[in-house]
């Protein structure tokens, strides 16, 4: 049995695309299959150069001329074009098994230079200088310059105490290479003289995520995890700082804009909805059944290419104002048309009719700051929900005492409160009861990641921003013996720098005597803590600032430090005359401060600092 050659791309199983680059000429793409991870070079027809690289393949569909190249075994990171030389095309990729330069000349013939297989550390990016003779390997705190030729290591850049998360070769000074790193600082490196040309000082508390050079006079701009960007220009022998801007607030500000744009065309559309005929239909009611009444399910609204092309104003009624969504729990939620406060939800499967203001007064079972303060985490019930909030500053900073109120000559005087908040996303967890503890990231570096322990013994890891409303990615069953009271992530700080695995463990605390040492990224737990004493009440466990440390309270009065290379109790700290329900480490100093039952607060600290 044979396959059909113009079935050959619709019978191939799904891929994950992993990276991605283009030029002029064409654009390389790399897929994650189930068995195998490959490249695909796709050719711009429009380029005029492109067609001698396609060879007697003109005339075939775009599909069928793409070039595929099969060399890694594991998923592609980075892939890079050098296309400087139009005689031929040369594609730089790399993967945890081996870092491959591809070299793609007429008639689509393909020559591969394996540089270095089995890298130490996954690696992050890789970049060609200007010659297209050299190219930067980055491999978490290192960069590695190899020459492509001779499939050989010039030189080896160290200095970076976190991950190096970009790199480029100056457009000018081709001999200088800069490099980007999470431990907030960027280098710029001589690579001719093989020295350090300039170092600069910590510029921000966040990550330096991104590097943009100037080509024309070769400035450098920087990219920061709170959205700002800073620019500087090289001069000689140092660097100078010419401007910096918040690109975050800008884009808050016009997306504010939109969506106030949009609730005010909202607010001037008719809210009349009319199963009447025709010749009974009230005027309002006549103008929005054309546009709602397309609409039969939700799929339509979720797919406008459903609706003819020239029924414009259909589209834009039935996407902006969305009248039923169906989500996971088998309940139909009425919004869009109604203030929050009257939304409505009906649960198919209970049978009943509930207000989400009568819905909301359940315990909160805890609240959290969630991606730089941009959201608020909440659990209520077996719900978590994510809220998006603005505070009003004028209002937060006004005089609240009485006397000053009562001097007010009438109410336009008032200052009135302008703070506004929405829930964005909700999740719900048919599994669980409810939830009993959650964690979050929100420090010094951005993640979508939050833990959730639940009352059926799991533990989840919700990815927020997946899918686009997002999902749990992994779910650990029966992770205890008994409910987990206690999740904890290890706390980002400015006086620490950490590879980025170590955010990937996870701390899980039980009325089952043990905490268990978790990472995210495997099911099975990889380190027990079971020498203190929890059969009762919510204890506090914690990272330490330094990740080798975990500290726990305990029900027998005192609190304990455990080391993580070896699972075993460091020391015990007593002093407590009743249960120690809450630990907590000293971002800056070794120092431990614990709270306890009976009321009090007590600080400890190392005989060295002492």
């Amino acid at each position: 049995m044979e396959l059909l050659a113009d079935a050959a791309w619709q019978w191939r199983p799904k891929a994950t695309l992993t990276a991605a680059d283009t030029c002029g000429r064409c654009t390389v793409i790399a897929l994650q299959y189930s068995d195998c991870a490959v490249l695909r070079v796709r050719w711009n027809d429009n380029s005029p150069t492109s067609s001698k690289f396609l060879g007697p393949r003109t005339d075939l569909v775009p599909q069928e001329r793409d070039l595929e190249l099969h060399g890694h075994a594991e998923r592609i990171i980075c892939v890079k074009m050098y296309h400087k030389d139009e005689s031929i095309v040369t594609i730089g990729s790399v993967s945890r098994d081996c870092v491959i330069v591809w070299h793609i000349t007429g008639n689509a013939r393909v020559k591969q230079s394996i540089l270095v297989e089995n890298l130490p550390a996954e690696p992050g990016w890789l970049t060609f200088d200007d010659t297209g003779t050299l190219v930067a390997v980055a491999s978490d705190r290192d960069v590695r310059i190899f020459v492509i030729e001779r499939k050989e290591v010039l030189v080896t850049l160290e200095g970076h105490l976190a991950r190096v998360t970009r790199g480029e070769f100056h457009p000018i000074h081709h001999h200088l290479l800069i490099t980007a790193s999470e431990d907030r600082t960027f280098k710029i490196w001589d690579l001719a003289a093989r020295t350090l040309w300039f170092q600069s000082s910590v510029l921000s508390a966040f990550a330096i995520l991104s590097i943009a050079l100037n080509p024309v006079n070769g400035d450098a701009a920087f990219g920061f995890a709170d959205g700002s960007v800073k620019v500087f220009a090289l001069l000689d022998g140092y660097a100078k700082e010419l401007t910096a801007c918040n690109v975050e607030n800008y884009v808050r500000k016009s997306l504010r804009r939109k969506q106030e744009a949009d609730r005010e065309a909202r607010r001037e559309k008719p809210q009349v909805i009319s199963s009447l005929p025709p010749w009974a239909r009230s005027e309002n009611a006549q103008k929005s059944t054309t546009g709602i009444g397309t609409s039969v399910g939700y799929e339509s609204v979720d797919n406008p290419a459903q609706f003819d092309s020239n029924d414009e104003d259909e589209i834009n009624a039935a996407v902006s104002c969305p009248v039923l969504s169906i989500n996971d729990t088998s309940s139909l939620t009425l919004q869009g048309i109604a203030p929050p406060s009257d939304v409505a939800t009906a649960a198919a499967a209970m049978g009943s009719m509930s207000s989400a203001k009568k819905a909301s007064r359940q315990d909160i079972v805890a609240a959290r700051f969630f991606y730089m303060d941009k959201f608020l985490l909440s659990a209520c019930g077996n719900l978590a929900r994510l809220h998006q909030f603005e505070l009003d500053e004028v209002y937060a900073r006004a005089p609240r005492s009485r006397a000053k109120l009562a001097r007010k000559k009438n109410d336009v005087e008032v200052l009135e409160n302008q703070s506004r908040k929405k829930r964005v996303a909700q999740w719900s967890f048919d599994d669980m009861q409810s939830v009993t503890s959650f964690a979050c990231v929100n420090g010094a570096f951005m993640s979508s990641v939050a833990v959730i322990a639940g009352s059926d013994r799991s533990l989840r890891v919700l990815d927020v921003g997946a899918g686009g409303g997002g999902r749990s990615v992994r779910v650990v069953r029966d992770a205890h013996s008994r409910a987990a009271h206690t999740v904890a992530l290890p706390r980002p700080t400015c006086y620490a720098s950490h590879p980025s695995n170590f955010y990937d463990l996870l701390l899980s605390s039980a009325p089952d005597n043990t905490t268990h040492l978790w990472d995210i990224r495997a099911d099975n737990c990889v380190m027990r803590f079971c020498e203190h004493v929890n059969r009762v009440h919510t204890l506090g466990v914690t990272f330490s600032p330094c990740m080798r440390y975990v500290a726990t309270g305990s029900e027998d009065r005192a609190a304990y430090i455990y080391d993580i290379r070896t699972s075993r109790r460091l020391v015990k700290l007593k002093g407590h005359t009743d249960v120690v329900t809450s630990v907590a480490f000293s971002p800056l100093h070794p120092q431990l401060a614990t709270a306890s039952c009976d009321g009090t607060v007590r600080f400890y600290s190392s005989e060295e600092s002492n």
